[in-house]
């Protein structure tokens, strides 16, 4: 491939990614807002739903951007095969009209910030996610000494009782 046809194909990798981080920020806070919202007073068949369409998205979202990111990869090495030097992308610059230079330069930027923001709305989620979890296990833990009290304080002459007819 040529140089101008390479850097016109990372510049549609590019568009797509900075598009579906976009999508993937979008229902991340959602998803967030959603738990941050009364989320435990609702039905946990609701809770679980969510959760599992949530985690269904993200791992597709981010199962696309990690192969569209191979695909830049191969590009960025075939363009500095080409130069002979490390990818930057002012080198591009004669091999582009001023518009795509400004297009790839803006993508480029936006990416890592994009890329940044997911990372700590990602993390922020997955803690919340944890608490939500060590609430869960310490109410069932509750819940299981609860049941083991019932049952130490339960007569066991009862369990054993049996039903004499004397009549016989």
């Amino acid at each position: 491939m040529m140089m101008h046809e390479l850097l016109q194909k990372l510049i549609e990798l590019y568009k797509s990614d900075v598009e579906d981080y976009d999508s993937l920020l979008e229902k991340m806070q959602a998803f967030n807002d959603f738990l941050e919202s009364k989320s435990d007073q609702l039905p946990i068949e609701t809770y679980v739903d969510k959760l599992k369409e949530f985690t269904l998205f993200r791992n597709d979202c981010f199962r696309i951007l990690q192969q569209r990111s191979l695909q830049s990869t191969e590009i960025k090495k075939q363009l500095m095969a080409k130069t002979g030097r490390d990818f930057q992308i002012e080198d591009f610059k004669p091999y582009h009209a001023q518009k795509d230079f400004s297009l790839i330069s803006d993508l480029s930027q936006k990416l890592p910030q994009k890329m940044k923001r997911v990372l700590e709305l990602d993390e922020l989620i997955i803690s919340k996610l944890n608490s939500e979890l060590e609430n869960v296990r310490e109410e069932l833990n509750r819940l299981q000494k609860a049941q083991k009290l019932k049952h130490i304080y339960r007569s066991k002459e009862l369990i054993d009782a049996r039903f004499i007819d004397k009549t016989k």
